[in-house]
């Protein structure tokens, strides 16, 4: 189960930042429009048989439900590592982390699933927006 969670996490970390190389941005929950639909041109008519070109990819990604967003070639990734959620910014073309911020959480889930963040990033303007698990609305410039 824990294979299955992180390979959808890293596909979902591709995918997203794949759109954030063409010229629109995934700053919050949906999209930009908040309907799940992509809004620039057409990505490609086809994938080659062995997919997309992986440009890089992103190791030890902890725990946590949340997705990614992507905005102005940055993506945010919002987990928890070792007891801490930690709001993570990638250059979106190197897959390099540019910041983090983190802060101690004690959130465990009480129905047996995993614990982290379930709240979705959402970037407005210069700044991130989350909320962790515990319900701790944190703001990042």
């Amino acid at each position: 189960m824990l294979l299955l969670k992180r390979f959808f996490c890293h596909l979902s970390v591709l995918g997203f930042v794949a759109l954030g190389l063409q010229a629109a941005d995934w700053p919050q929950y949906l999209g930009p429009n908040r309907d799940g639909v992509y809004p620039g041109e057409a990505l490609t008519r086809g994938w080659p048989s062995d997919g997309p070109k992986v440009l890089w990819r992103k190791r030890n990604i902890s725990a946590g439900m949340s997705g990614v967003v992507v905005a102005k070639g940055r993506a945010i990734l919002f987990h928890e590592v070792n007891r801490y959620d930690t709001i993570e910014c990638l250059d979106a073309k190197t897959g390099k982390t540019l910041w983090e911020n983190n802060y101690a959480s004690s959130f465990a889930a009480g129905y047996g699933s995993a614990a982290g963040p379930r709240a979705t990033p959402a970037i407005v303007g210069d700044r991130v927006y989350t909320m962790g698990g515990q319900g701790i609305v944190v703001c990042t410039d």
